[in-house]
């Protein structure tokens, strides 16, 4: 009897270390880097780095074999930034008002003076063109190449929102002024030309871009679906009363006024359903097939054709939701549990790929492959293996 009894014990001792040797291995590994706490991290995910801002004066940058470079001081204090411009470039807009573009080991470019002191960041367009806002309301385009001036346009209205797809859409306020509506004029990304523009106001910052199209809201509350290049409406929706939530592929979503009610549309296909939200929403991301729901402390997952949930998580209070790579990373808080946890999940499949907990708020998820960049505006950065 004894015998069988220490049999058995090896044997279920053979099955446990068969199972932790199969599991994920994670590890990882700590730097501490010095960055200015007062500067909000913005890291800029190129194809094999990230650039952010180390302080208000230096940009730096650290790729997936853990190279770590700071640039020398910059002539003047990070507005803005930094962006992308392709490459290996990066552009950044100081607190003088000068755009300045950067190679790829940090060295100056160029730079150009646009006395956008105040207004909003720059925009980058796909491709690459440079839209920046000036405090006397012009509007001028930059090449990302040499920093040269491809065209400026002044507006006599004061412009409020700038958007960029294919063509450049400018909000802005009418005269007389209407609470939370602006006009809508749209530039030809080229030329600087006007092609056309709405008659009538429409919400502002309200405004999103869908294949060939793009879709606003109106006065009243009715989202429409209009051609890009022509200004010909595709579609008005028959109910009022929405903002723009974003989409999923082909799929829109629009929120009810009050914020209660998110909805799907389909234009190829004329479907809808809708979903009543228990919490505020704070963000939505998913697949061809999945659609996941993250409200104030819920996660909810819905199959995106049909709008059936296929289940529910409950999570401390969540912070911010990131969507990389066909991965959604989001931060969240227990009270049970000190510090902040972060949790990755593959879009595709829902399974969980690492959870971890750190302490402090602001951590910044970013993947290399199945290696996981971990920053913080504190200075800390680790990476965490997954090995299957």
């Amino acid at each position: 009897m004894p015998r069988d009894f220490f049999g058995l014990l090896i044997f279920l001792a053979g099955v446990i270390i068969l199972l932790i040797i199969s599991l994920p291995e994670i590890t990882n590994e700590t730097w501490m880097i010095r960055m200015d706490q007062t500067i909000p991290f913005q890291p800029v995910r190129e194809e094999n780095r990230v650039v952010f801002p180390q302080g208000y004066e230096h940009l730096a940058w650290i790729d997936s074999q853990k190279q770590f470079i700071v640039s020398e001081l910059l002539p003047s204090c990070i507005k803005e930034g930094p962006f992308s411009i392709g490459n290996g470039k990066t552009l950044i807009l100081g607190v003088d008002g000068f755009l300045r573009a950067f190679s790829e080991s940090l060295t100056l470019l160029w730079e150009l003076k646009t006395d956008s002191v105040s207004l909003p960041k720059p925009l980058i367009a796909k491709n690459g063109t440079i839209l920046a806002l000036s405090d006397d309301n012009t509007l001028v385009a930059v090449s990302p190449d040499h920093g040269k001036l491809l065209w400026r346009r002044t507006f006599p209205e004061k412009i409020v929102h700038f958007f960029v797809d294919k063509s450049v859409f400018v909000q802005r306020k009418p005269f007389p002024p209407m609470p939370q509506c602006v006009m809508l004029d749209v530039i030809n990304l080229e030329s600087g030309e006007q092609t056309w523009k709405m008659n009538d106001p429409v919400l502002e910052d309200q405004i999103f871009f869908y294949d060939e199209n793009v879709v606003f809201v109106d006065s009243k509350g009715f989202p429409k679906i209009v051609n890009q290049k022509t200004g010909k409406i595709l579609y008005v929706h028959p109910v009022g009363g929405l903002r723009i939530a974003g989409n999923i592929g082909a799929k829109l979503f629009f929120l009810s006024k009050g914020g209660s009610v998110i909805e799907t549309f389909s234009l190829s296909e004329k479907s809808f359903w809708s979903i009543t939200l228990e919490t505020p929403l704070l963000k939505f991301a998913g697949s061809e097939k999945r659609f996941y729901l993250f409200e104030k402390r819920l996660l909810r997952v819905f199959d995106l054709n049909l709008g059936k949930m296929i289940e529910e998580r409950k999570y401390g209070r969540i912070f911010s939701v990131n969507e990389n790579q066909r991965k959604i990373s989001f931060i969240f808080q227990n009270n049970s549990i000190s510090g902040t946890l972060i949790t990755i999940l593959d879009v595709e499949t829902g399974n969980t790929i690492l959870t971890a907990r750190e302490e402090g708020n602001f951590w910044v998820p970013i993947n290399f492959g199945d290696e996981w960049f971990l920053a913080n505006q504190n200075g800390a950065m680790k990476w965490y293996f997954q090995r299957n």
